[in-house]
């Protein structure tokens, strides 16, 4: 099987729930030294004082933020819970599945919905052939003159295409908003390496369909976002 490197940031930066931005936690661990030297100008007292991808859609997308704070910090907890255990059944890939577990959740909510998207995933590895996975990654757009940072959730290859994939759990209907958030992560896999993504998907047991094709964003979304980019860079 093929060999890909990524240069996941996640052993170097930790992302905040409560502030909102990525915290520096080991700046010791081996990173790309162009990578290393943004983040030492970028830092402020322990902070990465660039912009996140969630800034910028909220700012592209406003009316998604109009949420009380309570509301929102219940669906971080959720979808953090969420996620650990996507993440964890992904590392525990047995063969060609990936293998869920409920590890010390007692949420029969968050276990329904974590398994739901484990399911898909398994799914979608057969229907594509995948050979190779990444997940739970942070990146920093590696352009000096566009510097943002975010999470990537799923990043996937068969040797020929890649793919990359974003885990939802609500009936927000905001896929416009999602497919946005895709598109800045397809810059950070593609100013990070020469891998070029060719599919987007949205994972979303609460839709009706569970599993979406990022939309194509209009001229105007792309140059919003491109604006938005610059101004917060």
């Amino acid at each position: 099987m093929a060999k890909y490197q990524i240069s996941d940031l996640s052993q170097v930066l930790s992302y905040n729930e409560k502030t909102f931005k990525y915290d520096l936690a080991n700046l010791d661990w081996e990173v790309d030294y162009h990578i290393k030297q943004i983040i030492k100008k970028s830092s402020n007292q322990g902070v990465l004082a660039i912009a996140t991808i969630s800034e910028i859609v909220n700012e592209v997308y406003p009316f998604v933020d109009k949420q009380n704070t309570e509301v929102i910090q219940n669906l971080i907890n959720r979808t953090r819970r969420i996620k650990t255990l996507v993440f964890q059944a992904i590392k525990n890939r047995r063969g060609a599945e990936f293998y869920f577990e409920e590890l010390d959740e007692k949420d029969k909510f968050i276990i329904k919905i974590a398994k739901s998207i484990v399911h898909d995933l398994n799914k979608f590895l057969y229907k594509y052939e995948i050979k190779q996975v990444f997940s739970n990654l942070i990146l920093i757009n590696n352009d000096v003159n566009n510097l943002f940072v975010g999470n990537i959730d799923f990043l996937a290859t068969n040797g020929k295409e890649w793919f990359l994939g974003s885990f939802k759990n609500s009936r927000s209907g905001f896929n416009q908003k999602y497919s946005a958030e895709l598109y800045l992560q397809k810059q950070l896999i593609e100013s990070n390496t020469n891998y070029k993504i060719n599919k987007m998907f949205i994972f979303n047991p609460l839709e009706q369909r569970v599993v979406l094709e990022a939309n194509m964003l209009s001229n105007y979304e792309l140059f919003k976002i491109s604006q938005t980019e610059i101004k917060k860079s």
